[in-house]
């Protein structure tokens, strides 16, 4: 009602739209979920707390060609700083 009502208010908020407006572009705010389908390995490199529900029963019957691949693959799709991460993880069980 407000907006409405007072003119200079409405143009205050026509003004505010206007200067944050270019950064809501279909390809910025797609920018997250387009990375993530690219190359989606976050759920690897969560810091997790002591889930020990989550290893119990595991059995690891992954070959070695297979893990070789997937190091690879996040070394040169994230970078070392997130292969570490990944790899980490993957020894601890998480």
């Amino acid at each position: 009602i407000r907006l409405a009502e007072d003119r200079e208010y409405y143009n205050k908020c026509v003004a505010n739209i206007d200067k944050i407006s270019g950064q809501y572009t279909w390809d910025n705010v797609c920018k997250p979920i387009i990375s993530f389908c690219k190359d989606p390995v976050s759920s690897a490199q969560k810091d997790r707390k002591n889930d020990e529900s989550s290893t119990e029963g595991k059995k690891d019957t992954r070959n070695r060609f297979y893990l070789l691949k997937r190091f690879f693959y996040h070394l040169f799709h994230s970078g070392p700083g997130s292969t570490a991460k990944y790899l980490s993880n993957y020894m601890s069980q998480k």
